[in-house]
């Protein structure tokens, strides 16, 4: 059973890449444990299964009366006998449910492999100073859009002197 919201554990937070990188281990551990635990919990559940099943199996074999009258016992009627049976719809549903859950966990390990990349691409990126700002002064904008004026004007008078000759 997932005890935690994994959507908050997953998502980071560019702004606090430090503790991001440095919480992202106990977060990938504690997620990990839970899928170990869902994996082993549908495992043990699939052993049971089967063992009802070959009970069961094996009961009505030595009673063919549990039939209801089958005077030739089949593999499929036995096996309807089986799949029918209260104790083993009880358990495949409890199997459904645990497989259910070690899929969901395995899906939430996989996001925090992915987290891990991402975590290592923005702090290149923040590195890179991709997330600064840039700003540049009014005074200084006024002094390079005056220097590109006088860069045209002079180009504007050079094609007038190469016009006329």
């Amino acid at each position: 059973m997932i005890v935690r919201d994994c959507n908050s554990d997953i998502k980071i937070d560019r702004n606090l890449l430090e503790e991001e990188c440095e919480e992202h281990a106990s977060r990938y551990i504690y997620w990990s444990n839970l899928y170990v635990e869902a994996v082993a919990k549908r495992d043990q559940i699939k052993r049971q299964l089967d063992q009802v099943k070959a009970q069961l199996s094996l009961e009505v074999r030595k009673t063919p009366s549990l039939l209801g009258g089958v005077v030739k016992i089949t593999n499929d009627s036995v096996s309807e006998y089986v799949i029918t049976h209260n104790e083993y719809i009880t358990l495949d549903i409890a199997h459904l449910e645990a497989k259910k859950e070690a899929l969901l966990l395995g899906g939430v390990k996989d996001a925090f492999e992915h987290r891990r990349g991402n975590l290592q691409d923005l702090v290149k990126l923040w590195l890179n100073a991709y997330y600064s700002e840039v700003g540049v002064s009014e005074g200084a904008k006024k002094v390079a859009d005056d220097k590109v004026m006088d860069v045209h004007r002079q180009m504007l008078n050079r094609s007038k002197e190469n016009a006329n000759g």
